[in-house]
């Protein structure tokens, strides 16, 4: 058995999806066209096979690589997905954690497959690979009551599911109080929750209503809010300065600028206070922008790094932000996932490889994150920047060629410098058994 985990991956298929999903990715004009083409039988190979070809012929990359991700996510089923798309790249034994998305209420329309459908095909995926998929049930407090969305998740979890997974830019705070029964769950029995945590991605497309800007606060977490705040102030959220609750008439948002506020780090500073002990993942390590915005700041003034802070002041920065809070929290996580493949997009006109040696000096010996910073590809999502096959290698093949220091494994062992020990040990992945 592989000590290795991909510990963020997707494998539903475009079914699971709701009816302008792709709008997201291709604008709404050519997602209609899309959505009427892909229905013709057969039409979905024939246009990969074409995009592709033009993308070859005409060197267009980014064409080629959404010819990739149309043909992932155009898969017959989720198993599909899994053993032919995702498993062969990887080490035979390597543990795959897959993540349910319920995209039932951001608004954009109804998928061919409800979603208890997608978690049956998930735990299809579990059934033939029990000792490597490790799935992971989706949960938006909108789904009902805090004692209805605790059933529901106790019942998928004795089903199978082994973790939890949230995406609050499909339209809803972490804080909502509709959680509140899940999260005392999950810290008591150390169910490992996986949340998203960086701009961008899916997003909410519906209406964005008085409850969204204007949020009723729990009680208890006003206390908390009043403690982060200098007096007189409102509590500010990240780079942008976006007060919450946001004024009436302040700011006109688009959904997916609107979106980002719904997943803003410190957020998790008010759950966290509430339930220290979670365990609790914030995925893509803040994203590659946010990163870069470190970095350039600390080339600006070099003393103003997150460590030189004190433990009280939550950075605004995101990838700063999260780090602050594996610090703070004894159970609290990140993943590289879909930010390992922003390097040459994010980071170009920089320094060669300057993302991978951030990553590798988080990963270093004296680094208080190296055993909070989890691997993870975002697949099949990350295809639209780059191959599966290529992505992991790359990250891996620097880090064969940095100094002993920076790792804790003899040269040649290809996959375990981006593995911590905790992660290989399960200290995340204390699953759910019942």
């Amino acid at each position: 058995m592989s000590n290795l985990y991909n510990c963020h991956a997707h494998v539903f298929n475009l079914d699971c999806a709701p009816l302008r999903f792709l709008d997201m990715y291709t604008g709404r004009r050519l997602g209609s066209v899309l959505r009427a083409v892909l229905k013709v039988p057969g039409a979905t190979t024939l246009l990969v096979k074409l995009t592709n070809l033009f993308g070859k012929r005409f060197r267009l990359p980014l064409l080629q690589r959404y010819a990739a991700f149309l043909e992932i996510g155009s898969g017959i089923s989720q198993v599909s997905v899994f053993e032919q798309q995702l498993q062969p790249h990887y080490p035979a034994g390597t543990r795959f954690v897959l993540l349910a998305l319920n995209m039932d209420y951001m608004g954009a329309g109804a998928a061919t497959l409800n979603y208890d459908t997608q978690l049956w095909q998930l735990l299809e995926v579990r059934k033939r690979h029990p000792n490597t998929c490790l799935p992971f049930l989706c949960l938006d407090p909108r789904m009902g009551t805090a004692a209805q969305n605790l059933a529901f998740a106790e019942k998928w979890l004795k089903r199978g599911f082994v973790g939890l997974k949230l995406y609050p830019s499909l339209g809803f705070f972490p804080f909502d109080e509709r959680l509140d029964l899940v999260y005392a769950f999950a810290q008591k029995h150390q169910v490992p929750v996986l949340t998203h945590c960086s701009r961008g991605g899916i997003y909410y497309q519906g209406e964005l209503a008085p409850h969204l800007r204007w949020p009723a606060l729990p009680p208890a977490l006003r206390q908390r809010i009043a403690e982060a705040t200098k007096p007189g102030q409102p509590f500010k959220l990240g780079d942008n300065e976006f007060p919450l609750p946001v004024e009436e008439g302040r700011f006109s948002f688009r959904n997916d600028v609107f979106s980002d506020l719904l997943l803003e780090p410190r957020l998790y500073d008010l759950v966290l206070a509430r339930y220290p002990e979670l365990k609790l993942c914030l995925a893509h390590y803040g994203g590659g922008d946010e990163i870069l915005a470190y970095l350039k700041a600390q080339e600006k003034a070099p003393q103003s790094s997150a460590a030189a802070q004190p433990p009280e002041e939550a950075p605004a920065n995101w990838y700063a932000g999260v780090r602050w809070l594996m610090r703070k929290y004894p159970n609290v996580y990140t993943d590289v996932a879909f930010t390992l493949a922003e390097g040459p997009v994010v980071f170009r006109g920089r320094a060669e490889n300057e993302l991978f040696q951030t990553l590798a000096a988080d990963l270093g010996q004296q680094s208080p994150y190296r055993d909070r910073l989890l691997f993870g590809t975002d697949f099949f999502m990350v295809s639209r920047l780059q191959a599966e096959q290529t992505l992991a290698g790359e990250l891996m093949q620097y880090l064969l060629k940095m100094p002993p220091k920076l790792t804790r494994h003899p040269p040649g062992n290809a996959w375990p410098p981006i593995i911590p020990p905790a992660f290989c040990t399960l200290s995340f992945m204390c699953l759910w058994s019942g």
